[in-house]
């Protein structure tokens, strides 16, 4: 629950402001249900499944960071190129057909 400032009190400037729970804040945003988070995990663990199964990636190769950080940012550009061809032929064949 979330915290709403209210104005509490009477009539013209006699109230004062008051921090309360408002229930306009009761319902849970779409973006904090465990339903969104599965989803935005999904896609994230999707590229690092290919990148582990489809490109043997399994542990780091070279001395130094530089060496690694070049090589996973070349695999990871592989595997959206790949992740992007298949949905464009899957788009390419549903339309052909």
């Amino acid at each position: 629950m979330m915290m709403g400032w209210r104005r509490v009190g009477g009539e013209g400037g006699e109230g004062y402001w008051s921090a309360r729970l408002d229930p306009i804040f009761h319902v849970t945003p779409f973006f904090m249900t465990p339903f969104f988070k599965a989803r935005i995990r999904a896609r994230v663990e999707h590229a690092f499944h290919v990148l582990k199964n489809l490109f043997h990636y399994k542990k780091v190769r070279y001395k130094g960071l530089a060496k690694n950080t070049a090589q996973l940012h070349t695999l990871f550009g592989l595997v959206n190129l790949m992740l992007a061809k298949r949905r464009l032929l899957a788009l390419h064949a549903q339309g052909a057909s």
